[in-house]
């Protein structure tokens, strides 16, 4: 009779304890800017965007296929560009771990490597050592924001390439089993 006491007092401590613990609690939170307050149950919102600091991309999962390699992807503003395959990329994740370096590349300031990933000449820069005398020009901070903004999930593509930064600032082009720029706006 003893063990079934404490049993029984045991699982009623036990029980209290957890139905205790899914008790809506009214909790004050207050939004980023600290200058408004909401009442809500305890549940905490959820501000985090999956970016990454100072390249401002999501995570990747390389490992996974690509959903837009063999179909085409409509975009949040509404346009559709075509699939990876359909814009000479047979391997987008190889090309978006690609973009990825030249991404760092850039935010590094490493225009000796850069000048080596370009297919010159170009129609605005003729060889390497005018890419590297006008560098600084040409990588001025807005064109650094576009580039280093550009979310790899959402490249516009077509039959000429794929474009990074909303202005087109870098078009890329498969070649010889790696990838190129082919051409640069700025």
């Amino acid at each position: 009779m003893k063990k079934t006491s404490k049993f029984i007092l045991t699982f009623m401590v036990i029980g209290s304890t957890l139905y205790g613990c899914d008790d809506n609690k009214v909790v004050l939170y207050h939004d980023i800017d600290n200058t408004n307050y909401t009442i809500n149950n305890g549940i905490r919102p959820n501000y985090y965007n999956a970016k990454i600091p100072g390249l401002n991309a999501q995570v990747i999962d390389y490992t996974l296929p690509n959903e837009y390699q063999n179909k085409s992807q409509l975009f949040p503003d509404s346009s559709l560009v075509i699939s990876w395959d359909a814009a000479g990329f047979k391997n987008a994740n190889a090309f978006l771990k690609y973009f990825k370096q030249i991404q760092l590349l850039i935010r590094d300031g490493n225009k000796e490597e850069i000048a080596n990933h370009i297919n010159f000449p170009l129609k605005n820069l003729s060889n390497k050592k005018e890419f590297l005398e006008n560098y600084d020009k040409i990588f001025d901070e807005v064109f650094k924001y576009e580039v280093l903004n550009q979310d790899p999930n959402f490249m516009f593509r077509n039959n000429f390439g794929a474009l990074a930064g909303h202005d087109g600032q870098l078009w890329f082009k498969p070649k010889g089993g790696s990838y190129t720029v082919i051409a640069m706006n700025f």
